[in-house]
């Protein structure tokens, strides 16, 4: 997979879309789309253009989650496709994680 199939784009105040697969070798665009960005409340991510993530992709979400709750700005996940969903329930990581059905809209 090359990091061109990932797409890692804001599309509002505190909103973050990830589009295409999300696999460790796209961790690094992910990373640098978050860095660019100072979201100081509440952090939005849908996931609705989703087609795949491996653990890369999975690890790269719980760090950043990580890193939101230690400043206590919440992260949010919105839109998981159906796959995804079952990847989050299959390692537990719906139990750590805030996911929401469905995408908010852009503001």
């Amino acid at each position: 997979m090359e990091p061109e199939d990932f797409i890692a784009r804001w599309t509002g105040s505190g909103q973050l879309a990830l589009v295409g697969e999300f696999d460790s070798f796209c961790v690094p665009t992910f990373e640098a789309a978050i860095a660019d960005r100072d979201v100081p409340n509440e952090l939005v991510v849908d996931l609705s253009g989703l087609t795949f993530i491996d653990a890369g992709g999975l690890g790269a979400l719980v760090h950043l989650n990580r890193r939101r709750h230690a400043v206590g700005a919440p992260l949010i996940l919105t839109g998981c496709p159906q796959g995804v969903r079952r990847l989050f329930a299959i390692t537990q990581l719906d139990e750590l994680l805030e996911i929401q059905s469905a995408p908010l809209p852009a503001t």
